[in-house]
């Protein structure tokens, strides 16, 4: 009677943590958690530093983009050329196996493929982006980036749009997949020779799907400000929504500090620190 007893007690025990991991997984997917805005923080810390990385090495001439922000490659890196036809090119960045660090801090690792064409009757580079055995700062990157440049936009300024379908490998096992687009606008700098007074406003929309089905969507509801003398976002927000919640992470007023704000809908606030 003790053993059935034992048994009975086990089997309810079990279906108890069964119970609770539902649960846990259930809230985890409709309910914004600090580590899903931490998450963002980290993939659109390197993402746009890499867009960055873009806009300046998808030239072969100089152009506005890559005059004014043209950093030489460290020698870690290379850059090789074919030219098509007047209008269309191809680039290949190949960044040594054992990692190549740039001067932004972040470590590329494998080959990067531009494919590129320029339409003059709009002034306008497009093109797409082949990554071959790519990582960032150890985390894998696949899939398939589409780009346009514009020299000058309605505005009168220097714009960058970017369509994306990636999947992220992290280096613990966990894989997560983001599918968006990012527009980043430069609103002053680029009529000098200076590289301290550039600024850039970031906007864009992202779908992510990470680990357990967790689904996320995020929408810069404020562009994010980037200036040339700090290595974080100065100011903006973005919308995270779930299933069953959406949160805004706030980066600041305009000052150049390290952290963001995750605002929850009921009020309470949880400081984060951005990744330099």
């Amino acid at each position: 009677m003790k053993k059935n007893g034992w048994i009975i007690l086990l089997v309810f025990s079990l279906a108890w943590m069964q119970s609770c991991k539902k649960t846990e997984l259930s809230i985890e997917k409709m309910e914004v958690t600090t580590d899903d805005a931490e998450f963002i923080i980290e993939t659109e810390k390197i993402t746009d530093d890499f867009y960055e990385f873009i806009d300046v090495n998808a030239f072969e001439e100089k152009t506005i983009f890559s005059r004014k922000n043209f950093v030489e490659l460290p020698s870690c890196a290379e850059k090789s050329i074919v030219i098509h036809s007047p209008t269309h090119y191809t680039i290949t960045l190949k960044f040594e196996n054992t990692g190549c660090e740039l001067p932004n801090g972040d470590t590329y690792l494998g080959t990067l493929i531009i494919e590129r064409n320029f339409n003059g009757n709009d002034k306008t580079y497009s093109g797409e982006i082949i990554f071959d055995n790519f990582s960032i700062n150890g985390i894998k990157i696949e899939g398939k980036v589409s780009f346009i440049h514009l020299l000058v936009n309605q505005s009168g300024v220097p714009e960058s749009d970017y369509e994306y379908e990636l999947t992220f490998h992290f280096a613990n096992g966990d894989i997560a997949k983001q599918t968006g687009n990012k527009i980043r606008i430069w609103i002053e700098g680029f009529s000098t020779v200076s590289l301290t007074d550039n600024i850039f406003l970031i906007t864009g929309k992202a779908y992510i799907l990470k680990r357990n089905g967790v689904e996320i969507h995020t929408n810069i509801t404020l562009p994010l400000k980037k200036i040339a003398t700090c290595p974080f976002y100065v100011s903006g927000r973005m919308a995270i929504e779930k299933e069953n919640q959406q949160a805004v992470l706030d980066f600041g007023d305009g000052s150049c500090n390290n952290t963001a704000t995750l605002i929850f809908p009921d009020g309470h606030t949880v400081s984060l620190r951005l990744i330099h």
